[in-house]
């Protein structure tokens, strides 16, 4: 399943005595020749859990696919490990309660999950008692980072890749938006606002967008749509023939 998968579930799973002997080169000379972003992929990793003890230190698995979460003391911040084996895509429900050493909130703020790795962006709001539905790759780890937000200083976009950014004119800038080709977002894209600023115009990527504001929440109306084909995630073989599925 890759080196990827065999790092990031050792350190989900390890607690703090991690040991990390999987090393894809014969010799020191092969060391060196591992491309640069593979290097920076593991010292990163390594360097993660320094800087993640307490995470570390309270991780536990919670479900019967041995998903980890790695949360911190106060029960609000913190990261999930999600782990798919199996070679074809699947779809994971996790109900977001105590089994995952999440704690109530007793403070207004926003509960919001991040996908750190293998993309970054944030996905959607969280709630206490509440079930989410993930489409994992086959083969795969996916990590979410829990963080919940008392007080904003700058627009955060919730739902797709990209930042947002406010001009002086009342205008809200979003850029950096992609997607995968052939798809389109089935989730509500939001912005939450430092503040109650009347926004006048939204423009996604340099193109104007139909929205709603309600306080500080902008909500895109359409979804988008991602031009080009294509290209499902999994296949198999069954009478000579192969199957493609997502």
């Amino acid at each position: 399943m890759g080196f990827s998968y065999s790092l990031l579930s050792n350190i989900a799973t390890a607690g703090l005595n991690l040991i990390h002997t999987y090393i894809p080169a014969r010799d020191l000379q092969e060391f060196y020749l591992l491309p640069e972003y593979f290097i920076e992929f593991w010292s990163y990793w390594l360097k993660w859990t320094d800087e993640h003890i307490e995470e570390i230190r309270n991780s536990i698995p919670f479900n019967f696919e041995q998903d980890w979460s790695l949360m911190k003391s106060n029960g609000l911040d913190g990261y999930l490990f999600l782990f798919n084996s199996y070679y074809k895509q699947v779809n994971r429900k996790i109900l977001f309660d105590g089994k995952l050493n999440l704690k109530y909130p007793q403070e207004k703020g926003y509960w919001l999950l991040k996908e750190i790795y293998p993309q970054e962006k944030f996905i959607l709001f969280i709630k206490y008692n509440q079930t989410n539905e993930f489409l994992l790759d086959g083969q795969s780890v996916t990590v979410y980072q829990l963080n919940f937000i008392s007080t904003i200083d700058q627009p955060i976009l919730v739902g797709i890749s990209g930042q947002a950014f406010l001009t002086n004119k009342n205008i809200l800038i979003i850029n950096g938006v992609y997607g995968e080709a052939g798809t389109q977002t089935n989730n509500s894209i939001f912005i939450i606002l430092p503040n109650e600023q009347l926004i006048l115009n939204v423009l996604l990527n340099g193109i104007e967008k139909k929205f709603q504001q309600n306080t500080n929440i902008i909500t895109l109306i359409d979804h988008l749509l991602f031009p080009g084909l294509y290209l499902p995630r999994s296949a198999e073989i069954l009478n000579n023939t192969i199957i493609v599925s997502d």
